[in-house]
């Protein structure tokens, strides 16, 4: 499954010996009510100490496994469900052999039966122990983010408005009598655009649904947490803009806008994408740049095939899916600001990627795949602000590049003085490299092929396989030898 889940080697045991985050952690106050500001302060050191035990039980917790992992064990799981079924069914469905009786049958079977369930409860231990764990991760990581909302609410006073709360300066009643009213012309005039960008709004109503002439939508820069299921009416748009809002889910309605092209969710709270993305097949353009999203769909690359811009940068995203390497169409993939430890091994096969910003990983990027070399298009690539020493040789395959941004990673190969020289002098030095490379490959694969053609090579290669084999005869009675089973050949 990957690297390694924690650092702290956290076994399964520990994690069934951990009390759960609804048990371990409560909220309450036991300050007297007719103390105000007692009861305050102690809320505000009980609300501290939650938000540290959280901090505390997640750094126990170690690092969280990644989305694919605990997919696949999730499918590990089922699978080794499906075959114990099976099994039982089989012990279930057996007629006793002859000679033996019906009471000891039944023994034989309960013990047979037995030993199927604790092996097969022993196989699935290790997956059982990865989705406990990222199950963990997220009741703690869910109680934090509540914990220190709540601490927040009570250290902000009670009539502070912020400065850039839109619905202070209009009223969210003459908000909705607005959009109603706009939304009731868009019906009417069957138009294909509404643009409610910045108008305060909180809430759409679910007659919205049935604008089905619409094409675009502009729903940035509002307050709206929620987007109705019945935007699922919407059967012909094709951009929609949702940036700067307080969205912390998109409804699973979405997957049924098959016509949608264009989607942009940057600057919410999203902490991950619906499944039912995957059925949005047009999607060309994705934007979800700072949100909290800690993966995107493991299948990807498999459905949303003409995707040709995905930027999601300051997120959370420990990795990427695999499955992204299958989108030929990709030109813009950014993912600069995350926690990504590593890009995926088949980086290369995105033949069409011309933008790479894979920059700001920190202390978590510290290598590249050898097949970054692929990518023959690739005319700008930014890993600037990681850990990386060495860049792989293939590297001066990348003959299309015209920008190149390396700085602040401690760069072994190619050395900083060739870093510094510019874009075509690394691509000089790596092809130089490149070259050095193949070069002794093919040395070493001749210097192969000649060891073990030194037993054994067919006279249709330029020489004969009797005098390989048989170089001790004669040389006169050999070549007599070798002419006649040419010619039989």
């Amino acid at each position: 499954f990957g690297r390694p889940l924690c650092a702290s080697t956290l076994t399964f045991d520990h994690l069934s010996a951990m009390e759960h985050p609804l048990i371990a952690i409560s909220y309450g106050s036991d300050a007297p009510a007719d103390k105000e500001n007692d009861a305050r302060s102690s809320q505000n050191a009980t609300a501290v100490a939650v938000v540290a035990d959280c901090r505390a039980k997640l750094a126990e917790l170690g690092e969280r496994p990644d989305h694919e992992s605990v997919d696949r064990a999730r499918r590990a799981v089922a699978l080794i469900d499906a075959k114990l079924s099976e099994e039982l069914e089989e012990i279930a469905t057996s007629a006793a052999p002859a000679g033996i009786s019906v009471a000891a049958w039944r023994s034989l079977q309960e013990a047979k039966e037995k030993q199927i369930r604790f092996a097969a409860c022993d196989e699935k231990l290790p997956y059982n122990a990865i989705i406990q764990l990222d199950e963990l991760h997220q009741s703690f990581e869910s109680l934090l983010k509540t914990a220190e909302e709540n601490l927040l609410n009570q250290t902000e006073s009670v009539d502070a408005v912020p400065a850039n709360d839109r619905s202070q300066l209009l009223p969210s009643d003459e908000v909705n009598v607005e959009i109603i009213k706009m939304l009731q012309e868009a019906q009417e005039r069957k138009i294909a655009k509404v643009d409610l960008q910045g108008r305060g709004v909180m809430h759409l109503p679910e007659a919205f649904g049935k604008i089905s002439t619409l094409e675009t939508l502009d729903l940035s820069n509002n307050n709206m947490k929620v987007l109705p299921e019945s935007i699922s009416g919407l059967v012909n748009l094709q951009n929609l803009n949702l940036e700067n809002n307080s969205l912390e889910t998109l409804p699973d309605s979405i997957g049924l806008l098959n016509n949608l092209k264009v989607l942009t969710t940057s600057t919410n709270k999203l902490i991950a994408l619906p499944e039912s993305i995957l059925y949005c097949s047009s999607l060309v353009e994705l934007k979800v740049g700072f949100n909290q999203l800690e993966y995107l769909p493991t299948k990807i690359g498999f459905h949303l095939i003409n995707l040709e811009h995905i930027s999601v940068p300051l997120n959370k995203l420990r990795a990427l899916p695999s499955s992204i390497c299958m989108l030929k169409c990709l030109r813009h993939l950014d993912v600069n600001f995350n926690q990504l430890t590593s890009l995926p091994i088949a980086l290369g096969n995105m033949t069409s990627l011309e933008v790479l910003d894979a920059s700001r990983n920190f202390n978590d990027l510290e290598t590249v795949p050898d097949s970054i070399g692929g990518l023959v298009s690739l005319t700008d690539l930014n890993l600037s602000y990681n850990q990386i020493k060495v860049l792989p040789d293939s590297f001066g395959r990348l003959q299309n590049l015209k920008k190149l941004q390396l700085e602040e990673n401690p760069l072994i190969i190619p050395p900083i003085d060739v870093v510094e020289a510019g874009v075509e002098a690394v691509l000089a030095y790596m092809e130089e490299r490149w070259d050095n490379r193949l070069a002794e490959e093919q040395q070493q694969y001749l210097l192969h092929e000649s060891a073990s053609q030194s037993t054994w090579l067919p006279w249709w290669l330029g020489g004969s396989w009797l005098t390989r084999s048989f170089s001790g005869l004669p040389e006169r009675e050999f070549g007599i030898k070798e002419d006649y089973l040419e010619q039989q050949l």
